[in-house]
């Protein structure tokens, strides 16, 4: 009995430990096929980097260079690291800081005459992952859109932004010195029979000689801007009284109007001159460059060739004053209008938006222009009330479209600095949506880069607040403002608008061409919509159609029309 029960526990170990290893030999198995798993998934994971055309690189905590993709050979090359390397010290230091505080790091580096943008991931387990995008062509374009915004591209003179800045600077100066100085601004009458006669060619080489004789002149004692067309501001702190002015502007007139011989073409021209002094005739940058502007405007009706600012001149801006009040008896009696311009699709054919536009039925003038009152209303908080008119109306009429049968399209409306800033533009657009039932992704709100160049880092919390709506954002006049690259790409806009300046540069000199097309490319390559507006001309729509711009608004398709008119363009065949 005995040897049965030993036996029968040597059969159980038996079975026991057959059954043990049995188990090892599968999980063993699984192991290796988990194994094989994981390493073919890591190598997927490798070779996908591997085909991206930007760097894609991952670091361990102690700023080892554990991969690098072949994009990031040019990276690798200035820091002087390969593989199993680690990065120079202050890279280190970086790679550290990200691990330890788990928050990402953009930073902006330079590899010869390359430029990459590196983003700087912390990943779980002490390592980083860096993924870099060159932006050499986009900082290019940067640069020179930053240019446009402070230099005048023809003449290489400071532009009428720089003339203001400089010109508070020597207000602080001679106020701190308890001194005079004398503003002038210098109309070139001639400048458009010129430019209408001779072409862009011959006028611009007419200015070049123009700004050469006028730096000749002033020798470094004036700061000169080239502030419109036709237009240069001098800031003159040696000039202080009229006498002298007196002398001193003949001289000038005398020597910028002797004829031209530009390009076998012989130009002659007339120079009127608008005179203030600082502080008899104002006391900051605003007020003395209109004064002076009042003079030159003068000019036109006394014929003289100088005028000195007269308190009577301003009389003339009762105008404006009377524009303020006519403009509350406006919103009181909607005397405002919405125009239409369609906005066409390039490659579709089709018209898929199209953007509001206001207009005064003035009850004795007829229809006015925005150019002639919205500034007036910008100035006060009349832009409040007529914003949010505009606002509502467009949603109304959008919706009335549909409910109609036509097929629904986006309705741009313009925001102003003081609707972004000083209101809760969210809220308000919040509120019209669902007012007027439109839904989101039908409006759009165009924004200009000079508005948000006044508070970036709120117009970037604004702006994130109203796409979280749903609403799609453009940026407006594209290229006048402070186009930084490291903003733009912060801003949460889904197209570009192409200021119609470039637009009209395509035709007037190879420099429009190029930089036109950069401001194409450098919208695509954030994935943004690019739209041109003001195409007016044949060539300007080839030009953009052949460069893959995504959408069109000018003249050459249509002018803005009121609602009732606007409808006779979705009938329409744009092919045509």
């Amino acid at each position: 009995m005995t040897v049965i029960i030993w036996q029968s526990i040597a059969l159980l170990l038996a079975a026991t430990t057959a059954l043990f290893f049995y188990i090892a030999v599968r999980l063993r198995n699984a192991i290796r096929l988990s194994l094989v798993r994981e390493e073919r998934a890591y190598q997927e994971l490798l070779d996908f980097p591997g085909a991206n055309p930007n760097p894609v690189m991952r670091v361990n905590k102690l700023g080892v260079l554990l991969y690098a993709n072949p994009s990031s050979q040019y990276i690798m090359m200035t820091w002087k690291v390969g593989l199993n390397e680690k990065l120079p010290p202050e890279w280190r230091e970086i790679i550290r800081q990200v691990i330890q505080s788990n928050k990402p790091q953009e930073i902006e580096m330079k590899s010869g005459e390359l430029s990459f943008l590196l983003n700087i991931v912390p990943i779980h387990g002490g390592y980083v992952s860096i993924f870099g995008l060159n932006v050499t062509i986009l900082k290019a374009v940067e640069q020179e859109l930053k240019q446009r915004t402070t230099t005048d591209a023809v003449t290489k003179l400071p532009n009428r932004v720089i003339f203001g800045q400089n010109l508070t600077m020597e207000i602080n100066h001679a106020k701190s010195i308890k001194a005079k100085m004398s503003i002038f601004i210098l109309r070139l009458d001639d400048y458009f029979e010129i430019l209408n006669s001779y072409g862009q060619e011959v006028t611009e080489a007419y200015l070049l000689e123009f700004c050469n004789r006028l730096q000749m002149f002033t020798v470094n004692e004036s700061t000169i801007a080239r502030i419109s067309d036709n237009e240069f501001g001098m800031i003159s702190p040696q000039i202080r009284d009229a006498s002298q002015a007196a002398s001193y502007i003949q001289a000038l007139i005398e020597i910028t109007t002797v004829p031209y011989q530009v390009l076998d073409k012989n130009i002659f021209t007339t120079v009127s001159v608008g005179i203030c002094f600082y502080p008899n005739d104002g006391e900051t940058n605003d007020v003395l460059t209109r004064n002076a502007q009042l003079a030159v405007n003068r000019t036109s009706s006394t014929r003289n060739q100088y005028e000195f600012f007269q308190r009577g001149m301003i009389d003339q801006l009762q105008i404006k004053r009377n524009i303020i009040s006519d403009l509350h008896k406006a919103l009181e009696n909607n005397e405002f209008v919405l125009f239409y311009q369609p906005q066409i699709n390039l490659k579709t054919q089709t018209m898929v938006s199209c953007e509001s536009l206001i207009r005064w039925n003035h009850p004795e003038k007829g229809f006015i222009s925005p150019f002639f009152f919205m500034t007036a209303a910008e100035e006060t908080h009349l832009i409040v009330p007529i914003g949010e008119w505009v606002l509502r109306a467009a949603c109304i009429q959008a919706k009335n479209w549909q409910n109609a049968g036509y097929p629904p399209i986006k309705v741009a409306v313009n925001v102003s600095a003081r609707q972004l800033f000083q209101t809760d533009i969210v809220a308000l657009v919040r509120f019209v949506l669902k007012e007027t039932q439109l839904a989101p992704e039908w409006l759009e709100i165009e924004l200009t880069e000079s508005v948000l160049a006044q508070d970036m880092n709120l117009a970037i919390e604004i702006m994130k607040d109203l796409k979280s709506l749903g609403v799609d954002l453009a940026l407006d006049d594209f290229g006048t403002g402070y186009s930084s690259l490291s903003y733009l790409m912060q801003f949460q806009v889904d197209k570009l608008k192409i200021d119609r300046s470039f637009i009209k540069g395509i035709e007037d000199a190879t420099e429009g061409h190029a930089l036109t097309r950069g401001i194409i490319d450098l919208g695509h390559s954030i994935n943004l919509k690019v739209i041109a507006e003001g195409v007016e001309t044949k060539a300007q729509l080839q030009y953009l159609k052949q460069h893959n711009c995504d959408l069109i608004q000018g003249y050459y398709f249509a002018q803005p029309q009121p609602a009732e008119k606007f409808e006779e363009f979705f009938k329409k065949n744009w092919n045509n």
